[in-house]
């Protein structure tokens, strides 16, 4: 967040609706959401509540600041994205014009550098990476050794899933040799 203006910005907001970003079937809850330079709005959900800020804060021109917010989705199912995300930044001027701004992907806000942030509002784009990761595991639990001179075996196979997919189709082949 920066102020590229010739006047100072009262009553900054950023506005990020995550239910805007997912599908229903994604379900976001907010781990964290910190500045060192704007106070935080702690009741910011994303879904009911997507202010971001209190909404009290002032910059000066030239001035700026970040935020950090950290999200969990969960439930998405099979829907790894692409997802698009914009942020909102809006405020008023010493005159109260309402000024506004869409986010820019990446960390600087005027990457053309023509002065005019409002011109950058390429919104950011992710998605989740499919990662399929299965493991097994074979133990001998038991061995007993028969009176014609053979033994019986007896094996524990433990498949596990470390992925975060399900995962279908699944077979355990042994040849024994």
């Amino acid at each position: 967040i920066q102020n590229y203006g010739d006047m100072f910005i009262q009553n900054l907001q950023v506005t990020d609706d995550l239910a805007a970003t997912f599908p229903p079937t994604c379900v976001p809850t907010v781990i964290s959401i910190t500045s060192s330079d704007f106070v935080e709005n702690v009741n910011y959900n994303g879904v009911s509540d997507i202010n971001l800020l209190s909404g009290t804060d002032n910059l000066p021109i030239g001035g700026s600041g970040s935020i950090s917010l950290t999200i969990h989705i969960d439930e998405c199912g099979t829907d790894f994205g692409p997802f698009s995300n914009t942020a909102i930044l809006t405020g008023a001027s010493p005159f109260d014009v309402t000024i506004t701004d869409d986010s820019q992907d990446g960390s600087n806000p005027d990457p053309d550098a023509d002065g005019d942030p409002t011109n950058n509002d390429e919104p950011t784009e992710f998605e989740f990476a499919e990662n399929p990761v299965i493991g097994i595991a074979k133990r001998a639990l038991s061995v007993d050794n028969l009176p014609d001179g053979s033994s019986t075996v007896t094996y524990e196979f433990n498949v596990r899933n470390y992925g975060n997919v399900g995962v279908s189709g699944l077979q355990v082949t042994d040849d024994l040799a």
